[in-house]
């Protein structure tokens, strides 16, 4: 017997569910392979199945697994150098619901301070998996940016670089 949170919102409830913090990706050494060997891998999209391990077996369990943490959780595992999470916003702002301040270039000691500030279910989930992709291993640097400005964030003229 399982009991059911909803939220009320405009259109009517919607039902919640928690959202742990991913561990690890089940399927990261299929996924390095097939880096080894060339291939384009995506991997991790929407942030993959919630699911718990019993004795030897997994099970599905009721959560959602955020895809900016399930991001950064392979990018740690593959050893990237490099994350980029690309959004609808150009920038991580100061002022964020007003899309004042943006930050172009920030310490990851400098961002880790406004954390607070950032909105739940927006841009904090993209600014923490960044922080903890680049506290993880020296000469890491993460980007925040537009999807349709993929190849100026990769070179510093749009988005935000965390380092």
């Amino acid at each position: 017997n399982q009991r059911f949170d909803y939220v009320k919102e405009k259109q009517g409830y919607r039902r919640v569910v928690p959202s742990p913090f991913p561990k690890e990706i089940l399927e990261v050494d299929s996924i390095k392979k097939e880096l080894a060997s060339g291939k384009i891998v995506i991997a991790a999209g929407g942030g993959g199945i919630p699911v718990i391990r019993k004795d030897k077996a997994y099970f599905g369990i009721d959560a959602v697994i955020d895809k900016d943490l399930a991001s950064m959780v392979l990018a740690n595992a593959i050893g990237a150098k490099k994350l980029v999470i690309l959004t609808n916003a150009d920038f991580v702002y100061r002022d964020y619901k007003k899309k004042r301040g943006a930050i172009r270039s920030i310490a990851v000691k400098e961002i880790k301070k406004m954390l607070k500030y950032l909105e739940e279910g927006t841009i904090k989930p993209k600014v923490e998996a960044c922080v903890g992709f680049v506290e993880k291993g020296k000469g890491r640097v993460a980007y925040i940016g537009n999807l349709s400005m993929l190849d100026k964030v990769l070179r510093g003229k749009a988005g935000t670089k965390i380092y």
